[in-house]
């Protein structure tokens, strides 16, 4: 009986599942503390900026008006908050609350899963979602947070659904609600949700559960919602399902190989074989008198998501980062249920906790793609926004922020940004920033300010010289001669091969003119960056001005003239 004691002892010292609370913890810390350093540096997605210009009135059309076809309500309503709270002069509480509800998603799988497959297969299958890499714009972007409180919601109302009484029947009414108020995959969700009170329940009484939620739902849909069913893509609907649940396979166990230019990577070659093996797995575990109602509640909210993606979102591509999260959380919660019952050893527990953590390693590549993506968009968005900012007193309020993401795509004004700025604050660069900032946040602001209008290129008559001669700053492969106002740039003489000669001159507020003779001289501009930028052209024989307008910076623009003959640069007087 001793021996007995001490085998019993032992195996509860070394039972995995009181290691999954711990563990959890420790995976949901992690992911949070990883995407926390992946985003630093980023700022307002263009998503985020139409919600700040159009969604802080008061009316109900701000909070209920469909936003990309879907009903925003719950996410809207938080930014609403978040604004109040916080404004937007920083963007790292953004970055916290997706933490937060990344976080709380996370915990709402484990506490699905572990009452199927127990606490520690449970724990890895979290942590795999915690770091889903195909996942990468749904759990790096606070903007996602619609999708990730609709998944959420949906499977914790699965969750409550399976203690089948009255009050928690009430609160998964509540959360089908909560999903559909959050974004369109709601409704995919609420599908499969309908399918399994049919099948497990087989009563017409608890069809209020979800039928109350949907009829609202309608009400909205038929009051807000524009028709954006294209049914002539209804044909491509098969093999997007089969595609993007062999994407979604080969996600959770590392094999995508996505990227945010890439998003499709090797996701087809591992998954499709993937996707056959979970196949015959279904297959043999049905032959078994397996109970697959939930799996096919599941399966029906799988193909119901996929069916709207592919005839509302046709335009996108299926492979898109936002519905693969969707999709990898219910291949994730099926191959759950396929495990459902199924006693694992200590030994392939210890196994599956093994590839887990390399699974992890593979995804954590992919997350670091999505930071990279993030921190340069966020650096570019700021510094076209302080660009905006030098220009506040002098720029028209209907010239386009050209340099924020997405741009023509989505489109913000000058004065739509400035009415924002000043109800909630800018999270612009400031002129020192821009001095530090890197090259391409650097390019987006002399781009930015080039739009507004604070450098251009205008055709002249002649060179009209005024006070002052320009100052030259290098002139390559050639000479400069000085004569009153104006400098005469002679390119040597092996530029008659073709090969350029550039001269630069550092100008202030004000204008340089520019004749040119026997060949075209091509004009760029930087102020910020450290590389030039096109401006135009100035044809041969002909002459142009280059304005120069001045703004709330002391720093000067930079002119670069490449040419393969003689040109005169003059000052042009101030304005």
């Amino acid at each position: 009986m001793t021996t007995a004691a001490t085998r019993a002892r032992r195996r509860a010292e070394l039972d995995l599942d009181r290691l999954a609370l711990p563990g959890l913890a420790v995976a949901v810390l992690a992911s949070g503390l990883l995407i926390y350093h992946l985003t630093r540096g980023s700022s307002f997605s263009p998503d985020d900026w139409i919600w700040i210009d159009t969604r802080r009135g008061n009316t109900v059309n701000a909070f209920l008006s469909p936003y990309n076809g879907h009903l925003s309500l719950v996410p809207i309503a938080i930014y609403r908050l978040m604004f109040a709270a916080f404004g937007i002069g920083s963007f790292a509480p953004y970055r916290v609350l997706l933490l937060v509800i990344a976080s709380l998603s996370g915990i709402v799988l484990f506490e699905y899963a572990r009452h199927r497959i127990g606490e520690f297969c449970a724990l890895l299958v979290t942590t795999l979602l915690l770091f889903l890499g195909p996942g990468w714009n749904d759990i790096m972007q606070p903007f996602q947070i619609a999708w990730l409180i609709a998944v959420a919601a949906g499977v914790l109302a699965l969750s409550l659904l399976d203690r089948r009484r009255t009050g928690t029947d009430i609160a998964a009414c509540i959360l089908i609600l909560l999903s559909l108020s959050s974004t369109s995959v709601g409704v995919a969700l609420a599908v499969g949700i309908a399918v399994d009170i049919a099948l497990s329940r087989r009563r017409w009484r608890d069809a209020w559960v979800v039928a109350v939620p949907l009829a609202l739902y309608a009400v909205w849909a038929v009051h807000y919602h524009p028709s954006e069913i294209h049914l002539s893509a209804l044909t491509n609907a098969p093999i997007n399902l089969v595609q993007t649940t062999a994407a979604g396979v080969a996600g959770l166990v590392g094999l995508s190989g996505v990227t945010p230019i890439d998003v499709t990577g090797v996701s087809l070659t591992f998954g499709v074989p993937l996707l056959a093996f979970a196949a015959a797995a279904v297959i043999l575990r049905t032959a078994s008198g397996w109970d697959y109602t939930r799996w096919l509640s599941l399966a029906g909210a799988l193909v119901t998501f996929s069916m709207l993606t592919t005839v509302v979102r046709y335009f996108q591509s299926p492979f898109s980062s936002r519905y693969m999260y969707v999709t990898c959380v219910l291949v994730a919660l099926m191959a759950v249920e396929l495990g459902s019952g199924i006693a694992v050893s200590r030994r392939a527990q210890i196994a599956l906790g093994a590839l887990t953590v390399i699974v992890v390693v593979a995804n954590i590549a992919v997350l670091r793609s999505g930071g990279s993506y993030f921190r340069q968009a966020g650096a570019q968005t700021d510094a076209s926004l302080g660009a905006v900012e030098l220009d506040r007193s002098t720029v028209t309020p209907t010239t386009p922020l050209t340099q924020l993401p997405l741009y023509p795509i989505t489109v913000v004004t000058a004065g739509q940004y400035f009415a924002a700025a000043h109800a909630l604050g800018s999270p612009a660069y400031t002129t020192d920033q821009l001095l530090r900032a890197g090259p391409a946040a650097q390019a987006s602001a002399d781009a930015q300010l080039t739009a507004d209008g604070d450098v251009a290129l205008a055709p002249a008559t002649a060179a009209a010289a005024g006070s002052g001669v320009p100052a030259v700053v290098t002139a390559a492969d050639g000479t400069v001669a000085r004569s009153g106002a104006c400098v005469t740039f002679t390119p040597a003489a092996s530029s008659s091969s073709g090969a350029a000669s550039t001269l630069t001159v550092r100008v202030p507020a004000g204008a340089v003119s520019i004749a040119t003779q026997g060949a075209p001289a091509t004009v760029a501009t930087r102020r910020f960056a450290p590389t030039f930028a096109a401006l135009g052209t100035v044809r041969a024989g002909g002459a142009a001005l280059v304005k120069v307008r001045g703004d709330a910076a002391p720093e000067p623009w930079y002119i670069q003239l490449a040419t393969v003959a003689k040109t005169r640069v003059c000052m042009a007087g101030t304005r």
